[in-house]
């Protein structure tokens, strides 16, 4: 990727718009994704968070992911020069209201002197009764784990096999609902967890088989109140 000049502006990520084709800007990087190869390529995305708390997904593909995989790791603020803005995939991408960045040969990546604390985002808790298709994107939930399934290892639209696992979910409105986790995710929440309660912080809303369903994120954030006494309450 190129070099760029000294003392760049940068750009708050929650002005970048259809107005500007290249923005340069400086965040934390809050979530790191593993390369994909598909037949015609290979890519990986990485969300970075701003001091306001904003953050964008920025995609590398090809040539460009190897050193973004070389430089980028969670939890470190990176300066990033002549980012492209491209429209974003509402279906999976829920960071920025319209758009993602896209690396390539021009750009540049480098740490940052000044370190950015971006608070992560706590979306509001959807009751279970309320989960519908048009439920915004993402939200939160918490409830007590009444089921948690054995991991298994699948094919999916992106790799031949991970690891995916089902788990039964209980809120205070008395109301069951099924969660698919997928990859990381998975290892997160175990079947010695069932009784505990449990914050979702950033899911989304699916339908599988006839059935709506709760999905993680690939960011999403889980706690389970292990050491919670009053979990039987919920």
């Amino acid at each position: 990727m190129g070099r760029s000049k000294r003392n760049p502006f940068f750009t708050p990520i929650r002005q970048i718009d259809g107005r500007r084709n290249c923005v340069n800007i400086r965040g934390v990087c809050k979530f790191m994704g593993s390369p994909t190869d598909t037949n015609f390529r290979q890519y990986t995305f990485f969300h970075i968070f701003d001091k306001n708390g904003d953050g964008i997904r920025v995609w590398a593909e090809n040539e460009v992911v190897e050193e973004v995989m070389y430089k980028v790791q969670p939890n470190k603020t990176y300066e990033i020069i002549n980012a492209y803005v491209s429209d974003k995939n509402d279906r999976v991408n829920f960071l920025h209201r319209e758009k993602q960045l896209q690396l390539d040969c021009d750009s540049e990546i480098s740490l940052s002197h000044e370190e950015v604390f971006a608070t992560r985002k706590e979306y509001p808790i959807l009751p279970l009764s309320q989960l519908t298709l048009d439920a915004p994107r993402p939200f939160s939930v918490l409830g007590r784990l009444t089921r948690v399934f054995p991991v298994e290892y699948v094919s999916s639209r992106y790799r031949d096999i991970e690891p995916m696992r089902r788990v039964l979910i209980m809120d205070a409105s008395g109301v069951e609902r099924k969660m698919t986790l997928w990859r990381n995710h998975t290892h997160e929440i175990d079947e010695k967890d069932i009784g505990f309660v449990v914050h979702l912080n950033g899911v989304r809303v699916e339908e599988y088989d006839g059935d709506l369903e709760i999905r993680n994120l690939c960011d999403t954030e889980i706690t389970v109140y292990r050491h919670l006494q009053d979990a039987n309450r919920i």
